[in-house]
């Protein structure tokens, strides 16, 4: 029904009445069934969000906030499909709330918000926010470097990361605690932030944390790759990460 409706809307630049119609006796369905086809309409939001966006609008709530199918319909879309801006917009609020739930994905698409500057998902307010469950913002701490991992040296996004890398341990360490920095260890591999950058920041980090992180062996790789003059601190340091 949907590749259809797709078909029509590229064809035609419009969805028949039939479809919404068909769409909305959909979400109402019980049961096994209705949960089949609401993980169907999860998966495939960003396409309804081209070709029915009217209806989307108006059945947002009972898609995905009220009645017993509502937040797996959710967690679903948030675990398969992209981030929008739609999404950003309408489902801050859920998308935080999925995150300290620990569903699939939630915390990377915080992370991509952040680094890509979306209005309500600044780095202060992840921080804080995320900061109720160390374990969530731990997640979107590791994410942030994994996401940054093929950046472009001046890519704004790349900034942005080593930002919060920054303000992660300029916080309080009841708002950030060590067991939230240890991932950080995976800026190891971000090939394209300044060697002389890194190597402040993991040492930072590793008196933050007292020598635990991720990734030691490639935190000690990269030691080995540059000069020690950029990494003499950090080679002082050396033998406490684990």
């Amino acid at each position: 029904m949907l590749a259809l409706a797709a078909w029509e809307f590229r064809n035609c630049g419009s969805i028949r009445p039939e479809f919404e119609r068909a769409l909305s006796t959909v979400i109402e369905t019980e049961g096994s069934a209705g949960r089949e086809s609401r993980a169907i309409l999860a998966a495939h939001r960003p396409l309804l969000e081209g070709i029915a966006n009217g209806w989307l609008e108006n059945q947002a709530a009972v898609l995905f906030r009220e009645g017993a199918l509502a937040q797996e319909t959710f967690d679903l879309t948030v675990k398969w499909a992209r981030p929008t801006p739609w999404l950003y917009r309408e489902f801050a609020d859920e998308l935080f709330d999925a995150a300290l739930r620990g569903v699939d994905n939630a915390c990377r698409l915080l992370i991509v918000a952040a680094l890509n500057k979306v209005e309500g998902y600044d780095l202060d307010t992840l921080i804080k926010r995320l900061g109720k469950d160390p374990a969530a913002l731990a997640t979107a701490v590791e994410d942030s470097a994994f996401l940054v991992q093929r950046a472009e040296p001046e890519a704004p996004h790349l900034t942005v990361a080593a930002q919060l890398w920054t303000l992660l341990l300029d916080a309080d360490r009841s708002k950030a605690p060590p067991q939230v920095l240890t991932g950080l260890g995976r800026w190891a591999f971000v090939d394209n932030i300044d060697d002389h950058e890194w190597a402040q920041l993991t040492l930072r980090t590793l008196d933050a944390t007292d020598g635990q992180i991720q990734h030691p062996i490639s935190v000690v790789d990269r030691v080995a790759r540059i000069p020690p003059d950029t990494t003499s601190a950090v080679t002082t340091n050396v033998d406490r990460v684990g």
